[in-house]
């Protein structure tokens, strides 16, 4: 459970939080996160940070970034994610951010469907990227209701040719998802 307010770390070191009443979360099957809301619910959230020893040691100015995630929709109406990323003044340290991203539309996924949700977006030069990066996915108030949820899996985030169009990605590039022997 992430209580209102709290964030609570969920497998792969994904962040749940919410605001207005508690969410709840499950692991279902192997690599897939459910969260549940309920009444009250007035905004849900995962976030994904990624430390500085890696970004400073895998991306570069101007490198091409791709998020991607697979979401099933419950949330009794059509659903608009958002996509906001953050990067930290002093490593590590997400106390103050500088915007990387501004809350972004995502794809539509309508009531009891699913889709691959992508953006891309190039860092920015001189960007404190290097003291880490922090990906906000909001599902805003869709989990406000008993029994309201969404399923999230193949979440990636990746370096990507520079060929690839800034946006909304309605064929992404294949997931870098680890195996599990190369998480071991």
């Amino acid at each position: 459970t992430s209580t209102d307010g709290t964030h609570a770390y969920s497998r792969d070191g994904w962040i749940i939080g919410s605001t207005g009443a508690n969410v709840t979360w499950a692991q279902t099957y192997s690599s897939m996160l459910s969260i549940t809301g309920q009444a009250g619910v007035t905004d849900a959230f995962l976030k994904q940070r990624i430390e500085s020893l890696v970004c400073a040691g895998a991306l570069l100015e101007q490198d091409y970034i791709t998020f991607q995630a697979f979401v099933n929709n419950f949330s009794g109406a059509s659903l608009t994610p958002t996509l906001a990323v953050n990067s930290p003044n002093a490593a590590d340290n997400y106390a103050s951010t500088n915007i990387i991203l501004v809350a972004t539309n995502l794809q539509t996924i309508p009531n009891n469907g699913s889709a691959v949700i992508s953006y891309t977006f190039k860092l920015p030069v001189l960007s404190t990227y290097y003291n880490g990066l922090e990906f906000i996915l909001d599902f805003g108030n869709s989990l406000n209701g008993s029994g309201n949820h969404v399923i999230v899996s193949r979440m990636d985030v990746s370096r990507t040719p520079s060929w690839t169009a800034v946006g909304l990605q309605s064929f992404p590039p294949e997931a870098q998802i680890r195996s599990i022997d190369g998480e071991l």
